[in-house]
């Protein structure tokens, strides 16, 4: 991965000409941001741009690859949204954990970690060193709002 060390993730973004989003808000007794220690977790981050959901539908059926990785990109910008949101400031981000990805995909779909890839690089790029993270791509039959991804991101601040 192409990269540099350690970096100020927020004008990293900057330099990145990237907007965060407004983060999405969950209903019920749940968090989309929960830190327990140094580990803080992301859970549910969907493909959200100006109110609506990006890309509807199953990878590999009615959705692209590429569309799924717009998709996923768009996922982990609400990633960072939330996280800023709950932490102040991304640069309180030590290391990036893990990555979750849940790809909504037909049954004969084997390219989920493809929909990632573009995902992952976006992590390293904003946070150099600490972006690199171990990843899982899963496929699942479908995922809230007709959405093609979702990711969990897990931190250590």
């Amino acid at each position: 991965m192409r990269g540099a060390a350690t970096r100020n993730p927020d004008a990293r973004l900057e330099e990145l000409l990237i907007d965060l989003p407004t983060p999405s808000r969950t209903t019920g007794p749940v968090e989309a941001v929960r830190q327990v220690g140094d580990l803080c977790w992301v859970t549910g981050a969907l493909p959200w741009n100006e109110g609506k959901i990006m890309f509807r539908g199953r990878v590999g059926l009615e959705v692209t690859i590429d569309n799924g990785q717009r998709a996923s990109r768009a996922a982990l910008l609400q990633v960072f949204a939330l996280l800023k949101e709950s932490l102040g400031e991304l640069k309180r981000v030590k290391q990036c954990v893990k990555l979750s990805g849940f790809i909504a995909a037909g049954p004969d779909f084997q390219d989920h970690s493809r929909v990632l890839e573009t995902t992952s690089q976006l992590l390293f790029d904003v946070f150099g060193v600490a972006g690199r993270h171990a990843r899982e791509a899963i496929g699942v039959s479908s995922l809230p709002h007709q959405a093609c991804v979702m990711l969990e991101l897990l931190v250590r601040v």
